[in-house]
């Protein structure tokens, strides 16, 4: 009996000076393979490694990534991970050709930090420089399934102390079938692949010095041809007029949030994440938006300002576009306009804002082939009228659409927040049974009929000087009322 304890002690003393010495040499062998290239901009280090239990894989702890060498364009990129665990290595190849090829390698809650010069702060040069770092990682062995679990990426501006750009959350990322030897920097991870899903849980982005843009949960699944983005918003970091007064000259402000928006039916050669963003989808849904369109007139017009039409500014998206429907469902727009200082802005709150619009792209071969360009919305205006829009643009090389539709309004008075900065006009009474429009339009001349039902229309004429708000000229008034027909 003491013998086989002997015995026993033994054997279990040889197998842990035998795990000792393989996780030594594995973690000599996979170090120098991962750091093997000459040309490699960075340095994989990590402190321990363990071989799991059976030889079913392999963990490394406390994994380092830094950079040996800075980018062309100036910029670093260096990551961290308490955990990195690969899964069904090839322990042959590994022992005698110093291969590695594994099945999957997992990045366990790692964080990555973009150091940004101040002229090259964008979000491309963030992405590009995102893409060779998965690149070079992925390069370093045959890999056919990376993930990324619950990590982070902070992107800044190179400073004592770093001014930070953005951020992204809880990111998680699953690329299968990966195959390095055929780069296609669409993708996030710069390969060809057999699927790919990411999603995160929030995400902040500094845009400019007026812009910051946030996004909660967001979701993309190449198998499922889906992609989910919740609670988004593009907001001012200062007043509208703040920025308009910095800018200097006249310019559409637009700010916005959205509750969902989803794509669904997208091909198989659309991508969101990678530097060259091309979006095919059967169709575009955006739940709750909320647009605010600002105006100011008080600045100066830019100087050989061309205002594309429809088509021209479809053409003019910087990437490929063709979607079959795009739907907006329970939306609010709202258009003000600063025209003179010191006086309270134009302001027209669409509500109930619902609308499709069909066959969508800025695809040259597909102008002539498609079908007509049509859209057709709905809303309330001033919360107690109705508006219809039908809008028309044909598939030829002429910059020309049609438009048609309709206004009702019960209470003509609530139309004056547009009307009296405008005009200098208040609406004291007045109901629209139907406002019916029509344009024919195209870049040098537009052909336009309207038609207008009415009743009981009366008008004040405002004091320009007045010293009290909305004050009535009592003359203008009268005789403006005199000329004026109250029902038609």
């Amino acid at each position: 009996m003491k013998k086989w304890g002997i015995v026993i002690i033994i054997v279990i003393s040889a197998i842990s000076s035998l795990l000792i010495l393989g996780d030594r040499w594995t973690k000599s062998n996979i170090e120098n393979i991962l750091n093997n290239d000459p040309n490699r901009t960075y340095d994989i280090r990590f402190n321990e490694l363990h071989i799991e239990w059976l030889l079913s894989g392999i963990t490394l702890e406390q994994v380092q990534i830094t950079p040996i060498k800075n980018n062309k364009d100036g910029i670093l990129v260096s990551g961290k991970t308490k955990l990195a665990e690969i899964h069904d290595i090839s322990w042959m190849k590994l022992i005698f050709w110093s291969q590695l090829e594994v099945k999957e390698f997992d990045l366990i809650e790692p964080t990555f930090q973009v150091l940004l010069d101040q002229d090259t702060s964008s979000k491309d040069s963030t992405t590009v420089n995102i893409q060779r770092l998965f690149g070079e990682i992925l390069k370093r062995g045959k890999i056919h399934t990376f993930k990324l679990v619950n990590g982070s990426l902070q992107s800044a501006l190179k400073h004592s102390e770093p001014k930070s750009l953005g951020e992204i959350w809880n990111l998680n990322v699953v690329a299968e079938g990966i195959v390095t030897d055929s780069l296609q920097w669409k993708n996030l991870i710069p390969f060809k692949l057999s699927a790919f899903s990411l999603s995160f849980d929030s995400m902040t982005y500094h845009i400019d010095r007026h812009y910051l843009f946030e996004c909660g949960r967001l979701h993309y699944n190449s198998k499922m041809a889906e992609f989910y983005m919740h609670h988004a918003a593009l907001s001012f970091k200062d007043h509208w007029k703040n920025i308009s007064t910095a800018l200097g000259v006249q310019k559409d402000l637009l700010r916005f949030h959205f509750d969902t928006l989803k794509m669904q039916g997208m091909d198989a050669v659309s991508t969101i994440f990678g530097s060259q963003m091309d979006i095919r989808a059967k169709k575009i849904i955006i739940d709750g938006l909320t647009l605010f369109d600002y105006r100011d007139k008080t600045q100066p017009r830019p100087a050989n300002q061309h205002k594309p039409l429809f088509k021209e500014a479809i053409r003019l998206i910087p990437f490929p576009l063709k979607v079959d429907s795009i739907i907006i469902n329970d939306g609010q727009l709202t258009y003000t306009e600063q025209q003179k200082i010191n006086q309270p802005p134009a302001i027209i709150p669409f509500t109930k804002v619902n609308g499709v619009l069909t066959n969508l792209t800025n695809f040259k071969d597909s102008l002539h082939k498609r079908a007509t360009i049509k859209g057709s919305f709905w809303a309330n205006i001033y919360h107690n009228g109705k508006i219809k829009l039908d809008l028309t643009i044909p598939n030829n090389t002429q910059q020309e659409f049609l438009m048609n539709g309709w206004i009702k309004m019960d209470d003509l008075t609530k139309a004056n927040k547009t009307i009296t900065p405008l005009t200098g006009f208040e609406i004291k009474s007045g109901k629209i049974h139907q406002l019916n429009l029509s344009m024919n339009a195209n870049a040098i001349s537009s052909k336009n009929t309207m038609t207008l039902s009415y009743d009981n229309l009366t008008v004040a004429v405002l004091k320009s000087d007045a010293s009290e708000v909305n004050e009535p000229n009592i003359i203008l008034t009268f005789i403006a009322n005199t000329g004026l027909r109250k029902d038609n």
